[in-house]
């Protein structure tokens, strides 16, 4: 029950995130891609993709925090 709870918070966080950063956050956590891959295949540089994935740690964690 509780391992269902977190896993809807964590779902309903990523909804939060826009489409690039969603996009970024997954490649990097349930792919374990370099920043640098995942620069190639959003199609951006590798600094941004760093703050991409920067924006959206930033916004999961104010996500679950307030829950």
């Amino acid at each position: 029950m509780i391992a269902e709870e977190a896993q809807e918070k964590v779902r309903k966080s990523l909804e939060a995130l826009s489409p690039t950063q969603r996009e970024v956050f997954t490649l990097r956590v349930q792919q374990g891609l370099s920043y640098k891959e995942i620069a190639v295949v959003v199609g951006s540089t590798e600094g941004a993709a760093r703050v991409h994935y920067h924006n959206a740690i930033q916004t999961v964690k104010e996500f679950l925090r307030d829950e």
